[in-house]
């Protein structure tokens, strides 16, 4: 046999294989530095860390305390809240689409990496938040039949 015929077959398809014929390149543009910060300060609030979950940031401004988010905390499970509804005209309503459909009934599992426990400490995180400044939170909300 000959050396030709012994070499392993991965090194005989490459060599077969045509070269690629052209090439591609990314565009990168350089971000905004104000949009940058912008986003690097948002709040994130999650509904389960374990499952697929929703994410959704909210702007930290206007007079209600939980953004409009109403909540109750879950008859079943002492540490966790639900989410109910959105209350009109609020941040959350104005910025949530489809909440009715895609949320309501979710477990607000966190705010920017903070654990929530119970409806107070949720509007104590998001005072604490507006407290320093920030102009954007994010939620991470977990749908109660597990599909965001």
């Amino acid at each position: 046999m000959s050396p030709e015929t012994l070499k392993p077959i991965n090194e005989q398809i490459i060599q077969a294989s045509a070269l690629p014929q052209t090439a591609a390149a990314a565009k990168f543009a350089r971000p905004n530095p104000g949009e940058l910060t912008q986003q690097l300060e948002m709040l994130d609030v999650t509904l389960n860390i374990f499952e697929p979950a929703v994410t959704e940031t909210l702007q930290l401004c206007g007079t209600h305390e939980t953004l409009g988010l109403i909540t109750e905390q879950h008859p079943e499970y002492s540490e966790s809240v639900v989410f109910r509804q959105c209350h009109p005209g609020t941040v959350s309503h104005k910025t949530i689409r489809r909440w009715k459909s895609r949320l309501k009934g979710s477990i607000i599992r966190m705010v920017d990496d903070i654990s929530i426990t119970d409806r107070e400490q949720f509007r104590q995180v998001l005072k604490d938040k507006r407290r320093k400044d920030r102009p954007k939170s994010v939620s991470n909300l977990h749908s109660p039949d597990g599909a965001p």
